[in-house]
Parts: structure tokens; sequence; C-alpha cells
């Protein structure tokens, strides 16, 4: 997993004048996380930072309370009421978004530009 994630990055950021790199933080471990998940994760978010380092590109982490709060009006949405809101909000904001995973991501990259 972590080395084809890491392929495909740079792949993409050889295809394409990247300013800034962001990612929405990981999760904080808790009872019910799977240990396999949260390796993943936090695996993932090691190789964005090495790859982007590797470039220099500066690396911007975004939590999942900051996009919700700025975005959906509630940092403390619970994840089934903020995919009822994701996709309407990202549309007021004048993005149109095919799933609510897009209108989270569409969420964690404004947090990150606007704080940039």
């Amino acid at each position: 997993l972590l080395l084809a994630f890491e392929s495909r990055m740079v792949k993409l950021l050889d295809a394409h004048e990247v300013e800034l790199v962001v990612l929405e933080k990981p999760i904080r471990p808790f009872a019910s996380l799977h240990l396999e998940t949260a390796r993943k994760l936090y695996g993932l978010a090691g190789i964005i930072e090495l790859v982007a380092t590797r470039y220099g590109k500066p690396v911007r982490e975004v939590s999942n309370t900051e996009a919700k709060k700025l975005c959906y009006g509630n940092g403390g949405l619970k994840s089934a009421e903020a995919k009822k809101v994701a996709m309407p909000r990202a549309r007021l904001w004048g993005v149109e978004v095919e799933t609510h995973d897009a209108a989270d991501a569409f969420a964690v990259w404004l947090v990150a530009v606007r704080n940039t």
C-alpha cells in the first residue's frame, strides 16, 4: 500500500505544478479503531510528508474538526450528519462534487489555503 501510494504521489507531483500539499490529519487512536487501519492512516501521512519534503513542497495538515467547522458550520458533527450536509455545503462554496468524500476533501483544502 505505502509503495503504491508513494509511486502515485510522485507521478502526480511530476505531472502537476503543486504549490502546497494538503492532507487530513489522521484520526487519533481510540479503542474501536483497528490497529491495521491506524497503521495505514499514519503510514500514508508519513509518505505524504516524506515525498512532499523531497520535492520541496510545504505540507499542511488539517483536522477533520477544523474542516467541518468552516464548511459545515459545526466541528462536532458526527459522520452521518456531516455526510448529509457535505455536498450541499460544497455547492454553496461554488464547487460541484460527486461524493461526500470529495466534499470533505474540498473542506480540508479550503481550510489549508485560508490559513496559508
